[in-house]
């Protein structure tokens, strides 16, 4: 299984940048208790359900509209903006399109997990996904204690 990796860094300045409203391409509550040892298989079956299981499929979803409806959730589920900002704080790129936006609980408290795509290859297709498990309020302790990793997409 792959092993979390550090977080993006984040350039000097970035936290003065105002984040672009963001919304994912698929939003779920899964009720999924994700552990930190399972988490990446559990979001290997997470993409699958989502329709998401390789890469010209993640490479559709990137390009395809974000769906209309509001987000009904709390915390970083709560709004567009609210998302935005929780991943610039969590050090992804700016422009990352997030795949999935999972409502779950990770190792038994309340938390998302983000999916996005990280690295795309010479043809611009997606090669690699970043996940990100953080908890709901996304707080700065939530940010600080967030867990990440790349899944390579096959």
């Amino acid at each position: 299984a792959p092993e979390p990796v550090a977080p993006p860094s984040n350039p000097e300045g970035a936290a003065a940048v105002i984040a672009e409203p963001v919304m994912p391409r698929a939003m779920v509550s899964t009720g999924t208790d994700y552990t930190m040892d399972g988490l990446p298989a559990q979001v290997i079956t997470l993409l699958a359900d989502a329709g998401m299981s390789d890469g010209s499929a993640v490479a559709t979803a990137m390009t395809a509209s974000p769906s209309p409806t509001a987000m009904p959730g709390v915390g970083l589920a709560s709004s567009p903006e609210a998302l935005a900002d929780c991943m610039k704080r969590l050090g992804l790129a700016p422009g990352s399109v997030p795949l999935v936006l999972d409502t779950a609980t990770i190792d038994g408290r309340e938390g998302s997990v983000i999916v996005t795509a990280s690295q795309l290859d010479l043809a611009g297709q997606p090669a690699s996904l970043h996940v990100v498990a953080v908890g709901q309020a996304c707080t700065d302790d939530d940010v600080v204690a967030a867990r990440h990793w790349d899944l390579p997409l096959r």
